[in-house]
Order: C-alpha cells, then sequence, then structure tokens
C-alpha cells in the first residue's frame, strides 16, 4: 500500500531545498573570480609575505546567505523527519481526527 506525502511536507522540503541552493551561491560567491578581491583602504596596504592572518570582512550578503542555508538546512530536515516519522508510524490514524 502507498502512502503518499502531504503537500505541506513537500513543499517545506521544497522551499528548504532551494533556500540551500541560493545560500550556498550568496556564500560562495565570495570566491568567485567576478568578485571584488580588495577594496577600500586594504588595496593600499603594503604587500606582505601572506604570512599573516587572512582579514575577512563579513558582508551582508554573506550573512543572508549563511541565514538563508541554514534555515534551508532546518525546513530539509524537518520534512525529512516528518517523512519518515510518517513512513515508521503508517501514517495518521482515522481515529486522530475525532
Amino acid at each position: 500500500m502507498r502512502r503518499d506525502l502531504p503537500t505541506g511536507a513537500l513543499v517545506v522540503g521544497v522551499g528548504g531545498a532551494l533556500l540551500v541552493l541560493v545560500g550556498l551561491v550568496a556564500v560562495l560567491s565570495r570566491y568567485s573570480m567576478f568578485a571584488p578581491q580588495e577594496f577600500g583602504w586594504f588595496a593600499y596596504a603594503a604587500s606582505g609575505g601572506g604570512d599573516g592572518p587572512l582579514l575577512y570582512v563579513v558582508t551582508a550578503r554573506d550573512l543572508w546567505g549563511v541565514v538563508a542555508l541554514t534555515t534551508g538546512l532546518t525546513a530539509v530536515a524537518a520534512a525529512t523527519g516528518y517523512a519518515l516519522g510518517l513512513r515508521r508510524t503508517g501514517g495518521p490514524s482515522p481515529s486522530a481526527a475525532d
């Protein structure tokens, strides 16, 4: 007997997967060849031997990318947990509506 996944769980899972994709693009765009490498007073700093610690400037894009990634992973985990729990228990019982 086949049990279908409720539409709400499917929407949450797909939406979470899209958020993960958008978050990954936003976070990893820093490493794109089109991303600005230096700006502001960092552009005028003397070129050292690269021995010092790296300084990363966190931008708003990085922050919302991490938030989208975290929210998406949480949504995918919730939808997966719901689907596995529904499969394990055999679905909602008819008497649960009473």
